[in-house]
């Protein structure tokens, strides 16, 4: 069983990560939608690479 502490880092690399990808995702969004009104679709392959860099970066 894992301590609490692990759970909680864990927990709150969940929060960084997804808070980044959402941020990288609208700002890809804004962009687009400044030179067109087309929805903007990541792909499965797209979304993984986008979250390895954000890990890569994360340090705990």
């Amino acid at each position: 069983m894992k301590s609490w502490k692990l759970q909680q880092l864990e927990q709150d690399l969940v929060k960084i990560v997804n808070n980044t990808l959402r941020g990288e995702i609208q700002e890809i969004q804004d962009e687009f939608n400044n030179t067109s009104n087309s929805a903007v679709i990541l792909t499965g392959k797209q979304a993984v690479e986008a979250s390895t860099e954000v890990l890569k970066t994360v340090k705990i």
